[in-house]
């Protein structure tokens, strides 16, 4: 793991050889080459904590004075890398792409969706809709806000099919295929604020 001068945490979970590898090699999806690491765990606003056994990542915000949120890895019944995620106080999910699950209704939070799957074993699909066909696209980049919440957000740098259940504490995402899952974490002030974060790391 590593905190950036952007604010951003970037960490990798990994197994077989890729563990002999750079833990952050160049990615077609972001802008690496302007990320700067910091030699540190910790910034004026967080505070990282890592288990040595379990491996599970705490992230504390020291300006709030309180939990942000923990990632844990795993793997599934199926053998899916598995990112674990605290809920914390959130209390709306956003972001992850297009579905369309309820037709006419404009309502995008997953928490109360409880889950985002894959459209098809490539990830992306049309799929019929009453009639039509929409797009069951998937974005890998999660927003998490509540009311009495650090707001947050998740980029999976990774383009396997994912899988997402919010129905318990913690949430979870399974990723079927690769060994190497590799994310980044920002925290921020306002759903726009995380978005323009987002954007800045994607170079759009």
């Amino acid at each position: 793991m590593e905190l950036l001068e952007t604010g951003l945490l970037r960490a990798s979970y990994r197994t077989g050889e890729q563990c002999d590898k750079p833990a952050f090699p160049a990615s077609p999806y972001v802008l690496t080459d302007k990320l700067k690491p910091l030699p540190s765990t910790e910034t004026e606003r967080l505070r990282l904590t890592l288990d040595s056994k379990s491996l599970c990542l705490s992230i504390y915000d020291k300006r709030q004075q309180r939990d942000v949120t923990k990632f844990c890895p795993g793997t599934s019944e199926n053998n899916s890398f598995t990112l674990a995620m605290a809920k914390g106080n959130t209390e709306q999910l956003y972001g992850l792409g297009q579905e369309h699950p309820a037709p006419g209704t404009t309502d995008g939070d997953w928490l109360k969706r409880g889950k985002r799957v894959a459209g098809s074993k490539y990830g992306n699909q049309l799929v019929d809709a009453k009639g039509g066909l929409v797009g069951n696209t998937q974005f890998p980049i999660l927003y998490a806000l509540g009311k009495d919440a650090t707001p947050w957000s998740l980029f999976l740098d990774n383009s396997y099919p994912q899988n997402w259940d919010f129905h318990g504490d913690p949430f979870k995402v399974g990723v079927k295929g690769g060994d190497d899952l590799r994310f980044y974490f920002r925290v921020g002030e306002s759903l726009a604020d995380l978005r323009r974060g987002y954007m800045q790391l994607v170079g759009k």
